[in-house]
């Protein structure tokens, strides 16, 4: 899916995955013939008319609505997108993918205690879109009849610093489990060979 809904040039970087190069097919003659394939943009435009379908009209909040919750529509997920941006790229995703999920952080509040404090900190809950392809598992237990939800793990990309300056992009483990949670990054392990050590 990622690749239909990223188009020509995600199908060319996929190369041989969907592009079989044929038994006596030379390499030239391969990745001229993949440079000159190009993929029918439908999925995408489908996914794209759907989406502005349902969102032809702008959310309305309505009166009832507490004066928290609409200060939090303005930036929701504290990247800068109102609701209406970031509901309708989600919607998008689930649409393509068929399931998304959402998760809701808080900021760490040390030292804050009272709600002015956090209103001035700036400190709020906001939402964070997990992708399908993020998802590395979960757990669950029975609880008095009900399945629920013990344990959430997910793959994201973190800044971290690299030598005295500069900083890169790593991939970092979230475990999320009911009261708390954990990270793991990836680390040398000394012989020759990758390992997940816990990060916080």
């Amino acid at each position: 899916v990622d690749a239909l809904m990223g188009g020509t040039r995600a199908m060319r970087k996929a190369g041989k995955k969907f592009l079989p190069q044929w038994p006596k097919e030379e390499g030239d003659a391969y990745s001229a013939r993949l440079n000159t394939s190009t993929l029918l943009p439908a999925l995408s435009e489908t996914v794209q008319n759907m989406t502005g379908r349902v969102f032809a009209d702008p959310i309305t909040l309505t009166e009832d609505v507490p004066g928290q919750i609409k200060e939090m529509a303005e930036d929701f997920d504290l990247q800068g997108n109102n609701l209406q941006v970031w509901a309708q790229s989600f919607f998008s995703g689930g649409l393509s993918h068929g399931l998304f999920h959402v998760l809701v952080d808080h900021p760490k509040a040390e030292g804050i205690k009272t709600k002015a404090e956090e209103k001035s900190a700036g400190v709020r809950p906001y939402a964070v879109v997990i992708k399908p392809g993020q998802v590395l598992g979960w757990r669950s237990a029975n609880k008095g009849g009900k399945q629920v939800l013990t344990q959430f793990r997910y793959m994201e990309r973190v800044e971290a610093d690299d030598g005295e300056f500069g900083t890169k992009s790593v991939d970092q483990i979230r475990v999320l489990v009911p009261g708390g949670w954990s990270t793991y990054i990836e680390v040398d392990d000394g012989k020759g060979g990758k390992s997940w050590q816990k990060n916080d």
